[in-house]
């Protein structure tokens, strides 16, 4: 591993990522504000963030704000657009479907991430790894169809969580190309092209920024879900992954993503009271014991 210059080890940093990353479907199963609604304000609030840290870099550091080429940027804020997207696709997939499918199919984005890997950065996997991924994704499985919280599946739910996977691995991939940006004006790029493209479609949709349909406005709660999941599921977590990116595979940060169906339980414990079962108990393991010979196969 090359993060001499990290203070800790960036693997353990993406493994504690996942409580925060999971964090974002209890926020968007709690909201009831329409989708692209909830996904731009929260960008809008990412892209204030990262800007003030820009602002903070350059009063107490003397960095430079923006240091990257127009053309660079104007790549970072169009695949705010895919990200953006992915997001929008996440919160239909749960108002649609089961969370358990959701997280399960969403997970397959690992997989995504190991193919467009290999063709478009040339990172090797070994049959080894490629089997760890195959076990941690069984042990996704089994924990995720044990989940369903009643709820029956929806084929348009499925196929958009699918979507996001798909998003959300050509995002990953794509922003390996930029490691070399500072973190916070990567991802200012990225959010401000995310709200553009959710803004737009809002408004394109005739959504209102502060009421319902039936003109009621939205209680306080739904902006604090929506502070939420800036805060945690993506501020934070994204910022973590984009750093850690510089020292690991995207292949592997995308593998410790098949975590948080087993976070998502855990979530769901505290604070639904749902029940942990033999099948959570024997996916965790499959899940962990296929990431831990994953780990193993790409320090070889």
């Amino acid at each position: 591993m090359q993060a001499l210059d990290a203070k800790i080890d960036p693997k353990a940093i993406i493994f504690a990522n996942v409580f925060f990353a999971a964090s974002n479907s209890i926020f968007f199963k709690l909201s009831t504000v329409p989708p692209m609604v909830f996904v731009s304000t929260r960008f809008f609030l990412c892209t204030l963030v990262f800007f003030g840290v820009l602002l903070i870099r350059k009063a107490v550091w003397n960095k430079p704000m923006f240091e990257i080429s127009g053309r660079r940027f104007i790549s970072l804020f169009l695949i705010g657009f895919v990200f953006s997207f992915g997001a929008y696709m996440y919160f239909i997939a749960l108002k649609e479907t089961a969370l358990s499918s959701v997280l399960i199919l969403n997970s397959s984005n690992a997989i995504i991430v190991a193919v467009l890997s290999f063709f478009l950065l040339k990172e090797r996997i070994t049959s080894k790894g490629a089997l760890a991924i195959v076990i941690a994704f069984a042990g996704c499985i089994i924990v995720a169809l044990t989940k369903t919280n009643g709820l029956e599946n929806s084929l348009l739910g499925n196929l958009c969580a699918l979507a996001c996977a798909a998003c959300c691995a050509t995002y990953m991939v794509y922003m390996k190309k930029f490691t070399d940006i500072n973190v916070p004006m990567k991802l200012f790029a990225v959010y401000a092209g995310s709200f553009a493209f959710a803004f737009a479609v809002a408004i394109i949709q005739g959504n209102s920024f502060t009421a319902f349909e039936n003109g009621q406005p939205y209680p306080v709660e739904e902006y604090l879900w929506i502070l939420g999941s800036a805060a945690l599921s993506v501020c934070i977590s994204q910022g973590i992954i984009n750093w850690a990116l510089k020292y690991v595979k995207a292949s592997f940060a995308a593998s410790v993503s098949l975590l948080e169906p087993i976070v998502g339980a855990f979530y769901g414990y505290l604070i639904w009271a749902e029940g942990i079962t033999i099948n959570h108990i024997i996916g965790g393991a499959l899940v962990i014991g296929g990431l831990y010979l994953y780990n193993r196969s790409e320090n070889r």
